[in-house]
């Protein structure tokens, strides 16, 4: 059942022929959710390496260059929203991970993995 499948698996978008009610197009929905950016603070390591944290995700690498840390962080903060899709019911329904919500629907409204190493802003 479609209410079903809203309610207890993932959200859908759906148009309602009504004047006060929408769906949002592909265009409205990113610029809803642009200020859902990532907070990154990398720190260097005793070893010479780069340590980076998503503050609002709780994500964290370890790499040779500020650069690489980016790069490396871009990569799995769309593997953690792809497996927060895949799992909606678990991820969506956990405290501590509801939030994250907004932050995953916009990383996987990017294009290409450039455009979510534009979202971390150190």
């Amino acid at each position: 059942c479609f209410f079903d499948q809203v309610i207890r698996q993932n959200p859908i978008m759906i148009k309602r022929n009504r004047d006060f009610i929408t769906a949002l197009s592909i265009d409205q929905l990113k610029d809803l959710l642009k200020p859902y950016q990532f907070s990154l603070k990398i720190e260097k390591e005793d070893d010479g390496t780069y340590t980076g944290f998503l503050k609002e995700i709780d994500l964290a690498c370890n790499a040779s260059t500020p650069s690489e840390v980016i790069t490396q962080l871009a990569k799995d903060v769309h593997e953690y929203a792809t497996e927060y899709m895949e799992e909606f019911d678990l991820y969506y329904h956990s405290p501590n991970r509801k939030p994250h919500f907004p932050y995953v629907l916009s990383v996987l409204m990017q294009p290409n993995a450039a455009a979510v190493e534009k979202m971390i802003h150190a």
